[in-house]
């Protein structure tokens, strides 16, 4: 698709901002403040790129690429995903269609 990787790089930069760590916070102050072996960058990344194996294997391969020599349990994972908030992926959803759309030339099906 035409400009795709723009639109990724669009994506990635809003996971990376002050305003949307916040918002995942879930109201907890004090969640995704220390600085863990899986940042709220890489637990968001590891659920929106799951290609459906175990979840075992998922953050083995995971840790292998982005921190190599580093491993995170089963039950770290999960701890760090209950903190998250549910509503954190439907903003992203949001934020990469209005980045979709706001693209010239495009033309919705009614336009």
């Amino acid at each position: 698709m035409k400009n795709s990787q723009k639109r990724t790089c669009y994506d990635i930069s809003l996971i990376h901002q002050d305003e949307f760590h916040d918002f995942c916070r879930n109201g907890n102050p004090s969640s995704f403040i220390r600085n863990r072996k899986m940042p709220l960058k890489d637990l968001l990344f590891t659920m929106i790129n799951r290609r459906g194996i175990t979840l075992s294997l998922e953050l083995r391969n995971y840790m292998k690429t982005a921190h190599p020599g580093m491993e995170i349990s089963k039950p770290g994972y999960l701890k760090q995903r209950m903190k998250l908030n549910p509503l954190a992926f439907y903003e992203l959803y949001r934020h990469h269609n209005r980045n979709f759309y706001a693209e010239p030339g495009f033309s919705t099906f009614h336009g």
